[in-house]
């Protein structure tokens, strides 16, 4: 007969943890899903940030963000290839800049 209580209280207990347990491991999917969701959120308003940044002449603001957002983005996304493009492109301003700077100095202005 105790053996009987004691096998009970052995199921009851093992299921218990069972419950727990998985409870666990949904909150955590659930967490992780709400990390993935806030992170695409975040990379989305960077991508923003960044384009309203180019628009605007702000080139060195916009590659700090961009950079930020190819480092962080999350891998499952396609922010990180939208943000090389548009790193690219501020890139290529930057050099455009440089050569029309250098193309418009005055010859008498340069230091010999």
């Amino acid at each position: 007969m105790r053996f009987n209580n004691m096998r009970k209280v052995v199921v009851v207990l093992v299921a218990v943890m069972g419950i727990v347990l998985s409870g666990c491991s949904m909150e955590a999917r659930r967490s992780d899903a709400s990390q993935r969701r806030w992170q695409r959120t975040m990379d989305q308003a960077r991508l923003e940030a960044a384009r309203t940044s180019i628009d605007q002449g702000n080139l060195a603001y916009a590659e700090r963000v961009l950079r930020t957002c190819a480092r962080d983005a999350a891998a499952d996304t396609l922010y990180i290839d939208r943000a090389n493009r548009m790193l690219a492109e501020v890139q290529t301003a930057h050099r455009q800049f440089a050569k029309a700077r250098q193309e418009n100095q005055d010859p008498q202005d340069q230091v010999y």
